[in-house]
């Protein structure tokens, strides 16, 4: 679990690899920034689902 400068909480996936993170994020004040994902997807109610990397 991550508190970031973006107001988000980041959860990340044990099954990630090292190529390629994926998880969570939540914050009902969170203002994730799109284009810094390979997928963000919300899920609705403040939460986030997201891939990174690769």
């Amino acid at each position: 679990m991550d508190l970031r400068a973006d107001g988000c909480v980041y959860f990340v996936s044990t099954e990630s690899s090292t190529i390629s993170i994926v998880g969570w994020l939540y914050g009902e004040q969170c203002s994730p920034t799109p284009t810094q994902f390979t997928r963000l997807d919300s899920v609705g109610g403040g939460w986030y689902e997201f891939e990174y990397g690769t």
